[in-house]
């Protein structure tokens, strides 16, 4: 299967001149980068703090079991989210006047798709290591993962219209009320791992009904937007999903199935780290599909200055993140407590991935924007076969670390694919204005 190459993408027409006149002006853009920057550099920090508090107060064991639910449950949950928020995103720049019905097909899709998800989680988790997937964790993390799914929904509406002050607060709220439930267990020294799963489902049923409330465009049926088509539309950002979920969440699980809880507790911290600093990328990558989707029908050679900004904005954010995961390194053990001193020399090897992550967020944006939705798939799917070889290969000799390793191979592997599609779009462009071309 190929994309076509010019102008054409898995929802249609490239928007035209007319269309493209609509478009935010530079200073709406920069403001949503902005916005949306700060929004999720400060909800990942407050997540980040929430999910180091647990640790903290856990211990490396318990919070295995903590953070090996929550890991299984993202991991598996293509199976609902099936690639809607990102297909949304890009589908409403196409077709903004139908964005309630757009939505609402989102909506029913994840609510109808995650009631058998949820149900196979519970039954089929405990069963492969009974040690570190307790039933009412693995249900109480697999509900937080469906809420966040829906809240996903809802997010992609304003990042749609470019109303990504609204994204931030959101998110910011989201976070910051997981912090605050967290905080208060904290203080009255739970150690119990249940409570700080249900603190977040609680903050997951509070941000779903503020942000149905605040929504400028409710879910309403549409008879011109069937079902079936909005999941045949939306299949190669779901296997996109699917990859992607597999060579950034597998690691967890693989570790909490072949290893136990201690060697997940020790890895978990350092990942949700690089996890948390990925806030800044994937933020700005947000804006930059509905911008450089709108720019593809401008003129080419301005096309390809915005993508060459994109990439140089992109790399400069991932060295950045990637100096403070450095800087994180040497403090991890000091913040968490001594059971967790092996925490520093993984956060060292995940280091790099920040970088790679950076290029990579900026390629996918352009390959999105471009309607090469599904090459971008096809290294995903590749990228996430060496993973999980490698991981399975390497997980008895080398343990925690050789999980470690495999990440920041899996990454590099990535940005490398998507960099050569990207160069090879812009090639091909060239040629067909070429005379004769």
């Amino acid at each position: 299967m190929t994309d076509p190459l010019p102008t054409t993408g898995v929802l249609g027409p490239t928007p035209s001149s007319a269309q493209t006149s609509t478009t935010a002006s530079r200073r709406v853009v920069i403001g949503n980068v902005l916005s949306l920057t700060v929004g999720s550099g400060i909800s990942q920090a407050l997540m980040a703090v929430a999910f180091l508090l647990v640790a903290r107060q856990l211990g490396a064991a318990s919070f295995g079991e903590f953070a090996a639910s929550f890991s299984a449950a993202a991991l598996t949950s293509i199976v609902f989210n099936l690639g809607l928020d990102t297909w949304l995103l890009r589908a409403g720049v196409y077709d903004r006047e139908n964005l309630s019905g757009l939505l609402r097909n989102a909506f029913e899709i994840k609510l109808l798709a995650g009631l058998p998800w949820l149900l196979a989680l519970v039954l089929i988790l405990p069963r492969l290591n009974p040690e570190t997937f307790h039933p009412p964790l693995v249900l109480v993390s697999g509900l937080v993962i469906w809420l966040e799914g829906l809240f996903g929904v809802g997010l992609s509406v304003f990042r749609t219209l470019l109303r990504n002050q609204m994204t931030a607060l959101l998110l910011v709220a989201s976070r910051g009320g997981i912090l605050l439930l967290t905080g208060i267990l904290v203080v009255a020294q739970v150690q119990d791992v249940m409570p700080y799963a249900l603190a977040r489902l609680a903050a997951g049923i509070v941000i779903i009904m503020v942000t149905m409330w605040v929504l400028p465009i409710k879910p309403k049926r549409n008879a011109a937007i069937p079902l079936a088509g909005t999941a045949r539309e939306s299949l190669p950002f779901a296997l996109s999903d699917l990859f992607a979920s597999v060579y950034v969440q597998a690691d967890v699980t693989i570790a909490g199935v072949a290893l136990g809880k201690v060697a997940v507790g020790l890895y978990a911290p350092a990942s949700s780290l690089i996890s948390a600093l990925l806030g800044f990328p994937t933020s700005l990558y947000y804006v930059a599909v509905p911008v450089l989707t709108a720019r593809l029908g401008e003129d080419r050679n301005r096309f390809r200055r915005a993508v060459v900004s994109t990439l140089a904005l992109f790399s400069l954010v991932g060295l950045v993140m990637w100096a403070i995961a450095w800087l994180c390194a040497g403090i991890l053990p000091m913040l968490l407590g001594t059971s967790f001193t092996g925490s520093r020399a993984l956060l060292v090897i995940l280091s790099p991935i920040l970088l790679l992550k950076g290029i990579s967020f900026g390629a996918a944006a352009v390959l999105v924007a471009v309607g090469w939705q599904t090459r971008r798939m096809y290294v995903q799917g590749l990228a996430a076969i060496l993973n999980v070889v490698l991981n399975l290969a390497l997980i008895a000799r080398f343990g925690i670390t050789g999980v470690a390793a495999v990440y920041v191979v899996s990454e590099t592997f990535l940005t490398i694919g998507y960099l050569a599609w990207v160069i090879t779009y812009l090639r091909q462009s060239d040629r067909s204005l070429a005379p004769g071309g």
